[in-house]
């Protein structure tokens, strides 16, 4: 079995679920569903000791509820795009069944007709099953098309692949995935350590010590009638704390965008503060449902009007619309950049797929996905650029500068030198290609990074070399550099924000790096030596910071076998002090 017929087996998972039978309907089912596993989920966690997440706050948890957190958002996207693509499939494009043959005559009456059976809760189950080894299958199969993972042998059902890439620099990867997280809460945030169930704050006590219900809602049994009429009245003053409280944490969080960055007819500022409603109404329905014993209310379903209404009366009326439209989901688009759902004439919002961790990659891909404002946020996010030159210049003996032109005999612009810092004094020139695309949230823009990482190699091929061949530079005043880079050392770079490139690039002398792990390596002495750190950073070591380990996932009747990596031992983190919370990349 080759590359091609592996990823195409694996492609053939999703249409064949019988779930697709109950058409529009089977969305709401099927989120409740991974709902209910994501809750068994997490009392598996809580039973081996490992306290709760916090889901209204982006802060350090523990890794094995982090894994978890991220899966069942993953399942929770992927069952969102499932159900766009396969749930409107005709009759004609059924799914095939294999029934078991009946034993007895009436068993064969039963059956005639179209030989269609209804769709059952374990097909359901079936289906979240399949979502959750999508987990792993995802990467696999779009590994296999790109050529980072390869067939290295198969034998029988048996299939055991490759994978391409740098282990060690996806591992590096994982840790600076730290620098969006926050510190613990301060103290005033706290709960009580005496109540068993307060996760977040005294919105949670106030849960626990029923003070928000009426009369007669405490000895109220699970599944109570009354339990959705107590949950649609809680009081004004608990949800405006509620959506206040959790602003306030996003804002915390820290930006590398300017809050009155226009996303659409929204400001970014105006935007974070309805994307606070979503998460703070949702952990709302989440304590309400187990407060009251009503799952049902863990699927948060909304008509368009009454979540403008709810919006409109924390920003105005049309940055409410304009946010509705940036994040509403349509067949192409990712849930995780698009979490309103539209279904049956409401929004359904799963809870997973809102998410706190990294609210502002979120909120960028969804401005970014409307062209007719892609261009001008485009130039925002470019205008990031400009914190290569901040810390270039904090290293002691560098002059720098960003913009400069690369021109042909005739005068022509070749292109320019994003970021270049020059040491007269060691006669060093380091140049920077710099793109900064929205934070990858899925593979698929992962890849996209991938593709910039490259474009941005060949772009500075083509300048050294025209530079070399004798074209103009346009050196600032004061840079005494040789027209032909004669006599000089230099040393080339791509840098993205935050993502580095664990392939290997086809580019002599071209490196690849970030912002993230340059600002990681600050304070320098000089420049020379904040390149010696950035050339021989000591990276993650197999077999003492992480290990492959070879996992299993089955797909169809095939078992696929694969490395995966581990940390060993407890992730090392960024300092508290070089987060995003305080102006680091």
């Amino acid at each position: 079995m080759d590359a091609r017929e592996l990823a195409g087996s694996i492609d053939t998972v999703p249409r064949h679920l019988l779930i697709w039978r109950d058409g529009p309907a089977a969305l709401p089912r099927l989120l409740a569903q991974s709902t209910l596993g994501r809750l068994q989920d997490e009392e598996r966690l809580l039973l081996s000791g490992i306290p709760p997440t916090r889901p209204a706050i982006d802060e350090v948890e523990h890794e094995s509820r982090s894994e978890s957190r991220d899966r069942w958002r993953h399942n929770a996207a992927t069952l969102v795009s499932w159900h766009a693509e396969f749930g409107h499939m005709s009759a004609a494009e059924d799914p095939p069944t294999i029934e078991p043959r009946p034993k007895r005559h009436s068993g064969r009456r039963r059956q005639r007709g179209d030989g269609r059976r209804p769709v059952r809760v374990a097909d359901y189950e079936s289906a979240v099953e399949a979502s959750s080894s999508w987990w792993e299958l995802d990467p696999i199969r779009l590994g296999l098309r790109t050529g980072d993972m390869t067939v290295r042998r198969s034998d029988g059902r048996h299939v055991w692949i490759h994978n391409t890439r740098r282990p060690e620099i996806e591992a590096l990867d994982l840790i600076l995935g730290y620098v969006t997280v926050n510190d613990a809460p301060p103290a005033e945030w706290a709960t009580s350590s005496n109540s068993t169930t307060s996760r977040l704050d005294p919105i949670d006590s106030w849960f626990h010590a029923r003070r928000l219900a009426p009369p007669d809602a405490p000895g109220l049994g699970p599944r109570h009638p009354k339990a959705f009429d107590l949950m649609n009245r809680f009081p004004v003053a608990l949800r405006t704390r509620a959506w206040r409280h959790t602003e306030a944490r996003l804002i915390d969080q820290g930006t590398t965008i300017a809050s009155d960055t226009d996303l659409g007819g929204i400001t970014f500022a105006d935007a974070r503060t309805c994307y606070s409603f979503l998460l703070s109404q949702l952990h709302l329905n989440e304590l309400g449902a187990f407060h009251f014993g009503t799952p049902e209310a863990l699927l948060w379903g909304i008509r368009r009007e009454h979540l403008a209404r709810a919006l409109a009366s924390r920003v105005d009326r049309d940055a409410a619309e304009a946010f509705i439209r940036m994040l509403t989901f349509v067949t192409g688009r990712s849930p995780l950049s698009a979490p309103l759902i539209p279904n049956d004439g409401k929004f359904l919002i799963p809870s997973e797929i809102v998410s706190p961790i990294g609210y502002e990659r979120t909120l960028l891909r969804a401005a970014s996905a409307d062209p007719s404002i892609a261009g001008r946020l485009g130039n925002a996010l470019g205008r990031r650029s400009s914190r290569w030159s901040e810390r270039l210049r904090a290293v002691p003996g560098s002059q720098v500068a960003e913009g400069v032109k690369v021109r042909d005999a005739g005068g022509r612009t070749l292109g320019d030198l994003d970021q270049i810092a020059w040491d007269a004094r060691r006669r060093l020139l380091v140049v920077f290609e710099t793109k900064w695309p929205v934070d990858a949230a899925t593979l698929d823009e992962s890849y996209k990074t991938d593709a910039q990482f490259s474009k941005g190699a060949s772009q500075l091929v083509r300048l050294r070399d025209a530079i070399r061949g004798g074209a103009a530079v346009s050196w600032p005043p004061g840079f005494t550099i040789p027209t032909d880079l004669a006599g000089i050392r230099t040393s080339w770079w791509v840098g993205s924000a935050q993502q580095l490139d664990s392939r290997d690039i086809n580019f002599p002398d071209i490196r690849t790096t970030s912002l993230r792990l340059v600002e990681q390596l600050l304070p320098a002495d000089h420049l020379d030596d904040l390149l010696e750190r950035l050339t021989n950073f000591p990276l993650p070591r197999e077999g003492i910071d992480f290990e492959m380990a070879q996992q299993t996932v089955r797909v169809e009747a095939l078992s696929i076998h694969y490395p995966a990596i581990q940390m060993i031992g407890e992730r090392p983190t960024p300092p508290s002090n070089r987060r995003t919370r305080h102006g680091w990349t």
